[in-house]
């Protein structure tokens, strides 16, 4: 797995927006099959409504060259599968939470692709994918956009936003036939205050995304 099971903050959208997404990068050489049974997604909140209806998308990769004539790899501009998912009753504040969502034996496309969430920020309010800043942790591409970007991905890498200064990687994570199923890992008291002190900072940031 990519992370460490642990949050230490979130990606989200302000309530004006009305459609956006986050993928993490991965690659089918790394995996021991391209058949995918389910996406584990890990999600919280800081505001109001405890639930979300959300898709799981899956985005092959394309090249493209950038203005100073570098090639750079970035998810298509068109899913390659979409499955509806809803995650209900989320605690606020202090609780990361999982859920597995089937994905019937998806075949993946060959080489690098893209796995996130895409979801309504103007009614799942003050939702966000989880995501790990443990510096020992190692460092997963990912992208966003939002129905404002007019299609247009930006790396997480690319962006003078400073949440993503500390990012290490997303909870996201993929099972196949042969993969057990999740193992959530429980947060030590430390922990929990920690990662609310956090929240309460995001929640006072509002985790801006396109204003």
């Amino acid at each position: 797995m990519l992370d460490d099971g642990v949050p230490e903050s979130g990606y989200g959208w302000v309530p004006s927006a009305i459609e956006g997404e986050y993928v993490q990068a991965f690659d089918t050489g790394t995996l021991s099959q391209r058949v995918l049974d389910a996406a584990c997604v890990c999600m919280l909140r800081t505001g109001t409504v405890d639930a979300i209806d959300f898709e799981v998308v899956v985005y092959a990769s394309r090249e493209v060259v950038d203005d100073q004539g570098e090639v750079r790899v970035i998810p298509e501009a068109e899913p390659f599968a979409a499955v509806p998912a809803r995650l209900d009753g989320v605690p606020t504040g202090v609780q990361a939470n999982w859920i597995e969502v089937p994905l019937d034996g998806l075949r993946l496309p060959l080489g690098r692709f893209y796995l996130g969430a895409r979801w309504d920020p103007s009614v799942a309010v003050r939702f966000f994918v989880c995501v790990d800043q443990t510096e020992t942790t190692d460092v997963v591409g990912g992208f966003f956009r939002d129905d404002r970007s007019e299609g247009i991905w930006t790396s997480v890498f690319a962006t003078n936003d400073p949440i993503f200064i500390p990012h290490r990687s997303m909870l996201l994570r993929l099972r196949g036939s042969d993969v057990p199923a999740l193992e959530v890992p429980a947060l030590s008291p430390v922990g929990l205050a920690a990662l609310a002190a956090g929240l309460m900072l995001l929640g006072l940031l509002g985790l801006a995304r396109r204003r």
